[in-house]
């Protein structure tokens, strides 16, 4: 039981840090909103050094809790939400694009940063790969000069402006915000896209993460060696990176929605799951790794954007928050249930039907878009942008109020 405990100590202290850093984007968007995403910027990367300092410090796992996981979480999570709100106010017309240019620096860091952590560790040890790690971070501070704050704003925006641009001023009512502790708006879940959209996210991560983290283990199950098994991660990041480049440009046309995207992508990602349990040699893995990359791009890229253009402009910070304190949950669990069923039946194989099934089942969810708004199909955009005592679609809300912040 001892030697159990030795083995999950570790690997808790990262998962409670990825945890820690999803959950706490509620705190940082309302920090976002208060002060300004330069400034929330650059305390999460103070807090990244300070966390890999004192981690450096550390001669016991049980410190490691407060230092590594619960300060470099906070630390990841002002990063995390300042630069997905900068991009937001950043860019109008190619925004999905710049979402999907950002997000392909995760799978560069896919590629790099594992080989990088590894051959640091081998060579200085985990205690100088923590204070590496702390230099890095802090050489970025200076960086953030270049993110400028002095972006239009909607509270900037007078309202009788924004009336007379639609020209439909007294059909418009703007929403009241309900605030509950402070800093959470509960308003947010009055937009109903913006609701089925977080549901059908919170069960698709349950689903897609579960696979991206045991997939190597699968592998080894089927007979591949360790070193082989590794470099599946190559492929699923190269195929991610471009994945994540050509959704966000498909998010940009006018047409395609991004919940259409996003639907394609984990539905791809549960039926490429489900099929990875028939796979037997390094080709199969090869090619599910590969079409896991596509649906893992149009997946990451475009949860990004549904949450931030489900809600009217002065709530998209709030709505990035919750949604991400939310799913935070199922990051976690999913890939941890999974682990235990494979413990239990001696195979990953019902753990991976288990994860296709809920992805493929998130998938359908998002067609419930079409029982809440079929009925604005046939109207004008701006139409269709008005809020009425009963809550409708705001995604076309933002192309009239979006005239009026040109840099938003």
């Amino acid at each position: 039981m001892r030697q159990v405990a030795e083995k999950i100590a570790p690997s808790l202290v990262g998962s409670l840090a990825l945890g820690a850093g999803l959950f706490l984007c509620v705190v940082t968007a309302k920090l976002c909103e208060k002060f300004n995403c330069r400034t929330v910027n650059r305390v999460g990367l103070i807090s990244f050094v300070m966390g890999f300092a004192l981690s450096s410090l550390c001669n016991s796992i049980y410190p490691l809790y407060i230092t590594y996981s619960l300060l470099n979480g906070f630390a990841g999570s002002c990063t995390h939400t300042s630069n997905f709100i900068l991009v937001r106010q950043y860019f109008k017309k190619r925004y999905s694009l710049a979402m999907g240019i950002v997000t392909a620096g995760a799978g560069i860091g896919m590629l790099s940063v594992g080989p990088l952590v590894q051959y640091l560790t081998d060579t200085l040890g985990w205690k100088n790969t923590f204070r590496v790690f702390a230099g890095i971070f802090g050489a970025f501070i200076p960086l953030t000069i270049v993110l400028d704050p002095n972006v239009e704003s909607c509270e900037e925006v007078p309202i009788e402006t924004v009336m007379q641009e639609n020209s439909i001023e007294k059909d418009i009512k703007i929403k009241p915000r309900k605030i509950v502790l402070g800093f959470l708006d509960l308003s947010v879940w009055t937009f109903p896209e913006f609701t089925i959209s977080v549901v059908a996210i919170f069960i698709g991560s349950w689903g897609h993460y579960t696979t991206l983290i045991h997939m190597i283990k699968y592998s080894e199950e089927v007979g591949i060696s360790p070193t082989k098994s590794s470099t599946l991660l190559v492929f699923v990041g190269i195929a991610t990176i471009v994945s994540r480049l050509v959704s966000g440009r498909l998010c940009d046309v006018s047409f395609i929605k991004p919940r259409y995207v996003h639907q394609l992508g984990i539905i791809l990602s549960g039926i490429s799951t489900i099929l990875l349990t028939f796979a037997v040699n390094y080709t199969h893995l090869i090619i599910f790794s590969v079409f896991f990359g596509i649906a893992d791009g149009a997946f990451r890229v475009t949860t990004n954007i549904l949450f931030m253009n489900t809600v009217d402009i002065p709530r998209k910070p709030s709505a990035f928050g919750q949604a991400n304190m939310i799913t935070s949950f199922s990051n976690a669990a999913g890939p941890a249930i999974a682990g235990m069923m494979a413990d239990k039946s001696g195979s990953y194989t019902s753990a991976f039907y288990m994860a296709g099934s809920v992805s493929i089942v998130a998938g359908a969810i998002l067609f419930l878009h079409l029982c809440f708004f079929k009925d604005l199909t046939n109207r004008p955009r701006e139409v269709a942008l008005l809020v009425r005592d009963e809550p409708t679609s705001i995604e076309a809300g933002e192309t009239s109020l979006d005239k009026m912040m040109t840099t938003c």
